[in-house]
This record gives structure tokens, sequence and C-alpha cells, in this order.
């Protein structure tokens, strides 16, 4: 390997570097200090030719790739690998006329809204102005304008793209339609974007700031929050953090070393309809700072005030789907003057809910809110971690364990499951994308969305793993045949079930609004020859219900690629949940009959479970 090293330098002078040797450090070097890469060698690129063949390179050595710019995005386990820096990649240019920006894949926003500024036009930012503009964008992009003109991702026209096999290719809906669709929502899953062109929009007003009111107050703060975007205009855009501050000079006097509610505000109009629509918000408590007023969009980060500095970060993220009393009580217990983290709640709706012009990848559009918890440098960091990790798990009565994209994050740093920030048809959809064209999943260094594996091939777990996401969590019974020997026989609880049984009941099922979403326990996987046992777990809803999660152990066998055999056990018992109630083959829902014999009338085998695991 060192001879290709070699090599690679040779055809980047200067660019190239290993670990300890000079520029390493700084090609690594990102804003979360937790998370700094190790890679096997970092490439300061500097032009579309060199991210060509620092990828060729990687493909060639098996090397996988990670991508950086800013490091606000860190992905855990980069410890070896290749990373491509592309932070000199900063170009940006605007056409007023076009109403349109061209930017590099290492700019961030900061010189877009510099730009933009003059001409009376904005990016669809975030809420940092020194974040990656392209990654952003990416994975969907959430900032202060989302409720008026949506996701980042849906104002970008085209995009420059060097994929898997080091080739660069211009994307578009016409060129290629569904790898356009997966690159704007799906993150970096499917190549390197070295430029993306993207809509701007109009801003003749902006209105906004933070209103930071006394912490004591967080139930009053809460409850207003709440009625104010019950009905908020898609011009007016609401968060509220909670945060201790520490007390140093940096911070605002009036704030120092205070326990604070920090309302983030931003609203595309006139000052004095905003001040209307927050005035439920004014009425909790006076403030201890206002710096809501007129501004420059150039100004746009002052609103949320994010931190700029490097700093170790550990932060989470989850969806909340609508208002609730009793999830918002959790918030409540959670927040104090010695939380060691801050939790924000943001307001989404509006024009983040609908459809855009060009469809695309970005999940979750329905939802209300979006919770973000980060820890802050001091004393306590270490048991955020905890705290975070607890908070996540008392909401996932409301959660499902759900995320936006950008926002899927473990606190205790930990790779995060692709499938928490997509419904089961987008996350298939998405990996049948990716094994078109990163079919050895080079590009694995995100929130990674992993390719299919070979039909037959692969091991008994990759075969088992792409049976649950393409049939179950796709809910598509047309694949029994795909991964189930004719010969089939399943037993669950001691229940058994032949092949007939098993498609019939999953044809039925499937034709249902039940949704299903499969975890895994990684530690537990065990192959022996044909043999496989593993533990899983399935979250099944109906809309509208409680969701039950369900703990499956089992042991399978395989026979020439197909399942052939399997025994599971599961906790609690499949039939005995509400959400699994039998249907008719019509999708119309029958009650479970106590007498089997009514099971046999209705097509089912003595005391077949309404679904299984397998």
């Amino acid at each position: 390997m060192s001879d290709g090293f070699a090599a690679l330098d040779r055809a980047l002078a200067g660019r190239v570097h290993r670990p300890d040797t000079p520029g390493f450090d700084a090609a690594c070097a990102g804003f979360d200090l937790a998370a700094i890469p190790t890679p096997d060698v970092a490439v300061s690129v500097t032009s579309e030719s060199d991210v060509t063949a620092a990828v060729r390179f990687a493909a060639e050595h098996g090397l996988p790739v990670a991508v950086r710019a800013t490091g606000h995005g860190p992905i855990p386990g980069v410890d070896h690998g290749l990373l491509i820096d592309t932070r000199t990649l900063s170009s940006v240019s605007v056409d007023s006329s076009g109403g349109m920006a061209t930017i590099g894949a290492g700019a961030t926003w900061a010189p877009v809204l510099a730009a933009c500024a003059p001409l009376g036009l904005a990016p669809p930012c975030g809420s940092a102005p020194d974040v990656g503009a392209v990654a952003y964008t990416l994975g969907g992009g959430l900032g202060p304008f989302g409720r008026s003109h949506g996701w980042a991702a849906d104002r970008v026209r085209r995009l420059r793209l060097v994929t898997a096999t080091g080739s660069l290719r211009e994307v578009t809906a016409e060129s290629d339609p569904e790898l356009f669709w997966a690159c704007r929502g799906g993150g970096g899953n499917f190549g390197v974007v070295t430029e993306l062109e993207i809509d701007l929009v109009p801003v003749a007003g902006l209105y906004g700031g933070g209103l930071f009111l006394p912490g004591e107050a967080a139930p009053e703060l809460l409850a207003a929050f709440g009625r104010c975007t019950a009905d908020a205009p898609d011009e007016l855009t609401l968060s509220v953090a909670f945060v201790t501050f520490p007390d140093v000079e940096p911070v605002p006097p009036a704030v120092r070393g205070r326990f604070v509610g920090h309302v983030r505000v931003a609203y595309l109009g006139a000052p004095t309809e905003a001040e209307d629509l927050i005035k439920p918000l004014r009425a909790v408590a006076t403030p201890l700072l206002d710096t809501v007023r007129p501004l420059t969009v150039t100004e746009i980060g002052t609103i949320h005030a994010d931190p700029v500095l490097p700093q170790p970060v550990a932060c989470g993220g989850a969806i909340l789907p609508r208002w609730d009393d009793a999830a918002i009580d959790v918030l409540l217990d959670e927040v104090s003057v010695s939380t060691p983290h801050m939790l924000e709640l943001r307001h989404l709706g509006g024009a983040l809910a609908r459809p855009p012009a060009v469809a695309n990848a970005v999940g979750h559009r329905d939802v209300h809110y979006n919770l973000f918890t980060s820890a802050y440098p001091g004393p306590a960091f270490a048991d955020a971690v905890g705290l975070q990790t607890a908070l996540y798990e008392q909401l996932l009565p409301w959660t499902g364990g759900r995320a936006l994209y950008n926002f899927a994050a473990s606190p205790g740093g930990r790779p995060v499951d692709a499938r928490t920030a997509f419904d089961e048809p987008t996350y298939s959809r998405l990996r049948g994308v990716k094994t078109a064209w990163d079919p050895d999943n080079l590009f694995r260094f995100c929130i990674d969305i992993p390719p299919f594996a070979p039909s037959g091939g692969g091991s008994l777990r990759e075969r088992m793993q792409e049976m649950f996401t393409r049939m179950v969590e796709a809910k598509d019974a047309s694949l029994v045949d795909t991964y189930y020997d004719p010969e089939f026989v399943l037993t669950t609880n001691g229940q058994t079930q032949d092949l007939a049984a098993f498609r019939a009941g999953h044809e039925r099922v499937y034709a249902t609004p039940i949704t299903y979403r499969v975890e895994y326990d990684d530690d537990s996987w065990v192959e022996s020859g044909p043999r496989l046992a593993a533990r899983v777990w399935i979250t099944t809803q109906r809309p509208g219900e409680e969701a039950h999660r369900i703990e499956v152990v089992l042991v399978a066998e395989y026979r020439e690629g197909r399942l052939l055999r399997v025994h599971e056990l599961t906790w609690p018992d499949w039939s005995q949940l509400g959400a699994f109630e039998r249907y008719g083959g019509t999708g119309e829902k029958v009650a479970a009959s106590a007498d089997p014999r009514d099971d046999r009338a209705a097509g089912r085998m003595d005391g077949e479970p309404p679904t299984t695991a397998c």
C-alpha cells in the first residue's frame, strides 16, 4: 500500500497527507473536537480532477471514502480509509437574473449570504452560516426560511457528482432522475458532490433575533410556544432552546451563568406583524436579553447564535410528529439549571410539509416539531451522554426512534441507523439507488444507506437483513418466493405454519396501513454452516395508534440461499397485541377469534399468528 500512496502523492503533489506528516491534522480538523477522523490518508483537493483521482485510488485499493468541509456533521468510526478535504473548493457565484447560486463543495453559507444580500435574495441556509452548504443541503437542509420556502434540497437544480468509479457526472432530474432524487435528502451516500446549483429566495424584510427568558418559566414558555405554533403563518419560524450559559466573559452579562429559555424568532415580513404573533411569548416573562429586531440576511446567524469555535460535541435528535402534552412534560422534566446539555424544540410544517416541484428523498416531511440536544464543554460533559440517551428512550412512544437525516445522531457517538430518517418505501428505494451506483459501499462514512447484497449471495446475515428491508419493511409479499424455500416451515412461540399459510397471512397484513421497522442486535449474530441465530426488534404501528416494539430471538436454516426453517420466540407474543388484530383478505380488520374453528373458516391455520418476524 505504501507504493500506492506514493503513486497518489505523485499524481496530487503536496496534497496527500499521511498520519504524522505535515498537513494531515489540518486536513482532518473540524468543528467537533470529539470526532476528529484518523484515516489512512487525507487528500486536500483543489479541483474536480483531484476528487476523481482520489476516489479512483480509493476504489482500486478498497478504501472507504469520507468527505468533509467544516466537520459540523462528523461521522464516528473514520479510523481508516481515505478522507477528502473539500475546503478549498469554495467557489460561489450568484445569477441574480436566474435567481440561483452555484456553490462549491467546500463553501459555507457565509459567502453565499454575502453575495445574495445586495440583491434582495437569500439561500435556503441553516441557522449557522459557518456550516458547509453542500453537505447541509444533501441531508435535507432545515433553516429559518424553511416554513416559507421548504427544504434546501427542494431547491437544488443540478449537481456535479464524482461516483464510486471516479467518474464525474452532471446530475439533473432529466439526466439521472433516480440518482437526482436520492442525492437530495439521502446525504453523501452516492458520491462526492463537487458543486451544486440552487434556487434562491426573495427576502424583502427579515425580522428576528432572540428572546432570552428566565429558564424557571419553562412550563409557561412551552405552553405559549405551543399556542403560537398551533396556527403560525408560514412566514414565522420559531424555536425554543433551554440552556445554562457558562459564566465566562464572551457571554453577554445579562445571561452569563443563567439558565434561560432562548426563543428564536425569524419572520419574513413587517415587524409589527411579527410582534403581534409573538406577543404570547413576550407575555411569559420580562426578557433577560432581547435581540429581536430588523435584520439583514447576513445577520441570520444571530437568531440562533450557535457556537462558532471548535468544541467537543455530544448531540442527538428526534422528531415529534405533533404537539403532545405528555411528551412536553418529559421535556420539562429534563430541563433545569443543572442539565449539562442544550435542548431545542423547533417548529416545522408550512412549506416543509408540502411536496417539492421535483420529488426528492427528504424524510419525515409531515412532522410538526424537531427536537435537538447538544452538550457543551464543562465539568458535566461526560454525564450529558447518558442523560441525552435516557431522554430519547423516554420519548420513544412519541418519536418511534425517528429523526431528520441532518439531526440523526447518537449522543454516545455510535453509528446511526439511516432507517430512522426515512419511511420504509423511501429507505428501500434509496438502497436500490445505492446498489446501482455504489454497490461496494465506498461512501459509507456518512449516515450509511447500505446497498442490497447480491441476490442469493453474501453472508446469511446479509441475506436475512436484505429480506427484512426489501420484504418486511417495504411490505412486499411478492418477494416471499425470493427469500423462502417451497418447503419452508415457521414455528413462532410453539405455533407452526407452512409456506402457503405464511404467504397468505403476509399478503393480508401487508395490504393494511401497518408499518414495520426492524432493528438489529449487532452482537447477537451467529452463523454456522447453513444456520443462523440472531436477535432483532420489530416496531410496528397502525396510523394514529401506539407503536409496539417486539423482541424476537430466532434460529434459521437456509437451503440454497433461501429460508427453509425458522424457529422464533417473541416478547410480547405477536398474537396478544392490538396492532396485530387479524385482517381479512380485502384489508378490512377482522376481530381475533378465541375459537380456532373461526380461524380455519377465515382461511387461517390453527392458532396462526397474524404476522411474524420472518
